[in-house]
């Protein structure tokens, strides 16, 4: 577990060069919530969590590539189930973190603007961002642990769409089942979704990362 831990510390101190990038997305998303009539700042949430998503990983794997950090690791004898188990951890918590961001600017921004913020909404609107910023990761890094930053960089922004068409296609191909999900989703209970929601994420965290291990265990560092 220490060792898990100094791994993650890494990754996530190899990102400070990035905080004020981060910052900056962060404010550009909430801008929109400046000219709108409503102020509404709850869907803002979700959007900040899916954006870690889609730039988060991105600059981990380009630190690594840079600074030939693969290549140290295998010279220094660390098993390499243990970086990608480190990886996908440092990747959630960075989900996580900004998601707790986002939340603070919510409130912050609705208290000085003077708009209503439904605080029943946020809870699982951030839990959604979550489950969805973790789904675009899990198609995401096998594919930089199989390949690198550099040949991969393209499934940043393509594992957004992958997983956004993955929703979409039930209700392309079969619109009856789509509707009758839509009905079960918004007659069941907020607790109920977010449960499932953290339940299908962490099926997919696990699937997806015993697929990367298996595939840098194949990769020529």
């Amino acid at each position: 577990m220490t060792v898990l831990a100094r791994r993650i510390g890494l990754d996530l101190r190899s990102l400070r060069p990035y905080a004020r990038q981060g910052l900056f997305a962060l404010v550009i998303i909430f801008l929109p919530v400046l000219v709108s009539p409503e102020h509404d700042t709850s869907g803002m949430v979700f959007a900040a969590v899916v954006l870690a998503a889609a730039i988060g990983p991105q600059y981990l794997f380009s630190n690594d590539e840079r600074g030939r950090l693969d290549t140290l690791y295998a010279a220094l004898g660390v098993p390499r189930a243990r970086t990608v188990w480190g990886r996908y951890a440092s990747c959630l918590l960075l989900v996580i973190g900004l998601a707790a961001v986002a939340l603070l600017l919510s409130w912050g921004l609705a208290e000085i603007l003077g708009s209503s913020l439904d605080l029943e909404l946020l809870g699982p609107l951030a839990v959604g961002g979550i489950a969805l910023a973790g789904l675009v990761m899990c198609v995401q890094l096998p594919v930089f642990f199989a390949v690198g930053f550099t040949r991969a960089r393209p499934i940043t922004f393509l594992a957004l769409a992958l997983v956004v068409a993955a929703f979409l296609a039930p209700a392309l191909l079969s619109p009856e089942l789509a509707a009758a999900a839509l009905e079960w989703v918004a007659g069941a209970s907020a607790g109920i979704l977010m449960l499932l929601a953290l339940l299908v994420l962490a099926v997919a965290v696990a699937g997806s990362a015993a697929v990367s291990v298996r595939l840098y265990a194949r990769r020529d560092l």
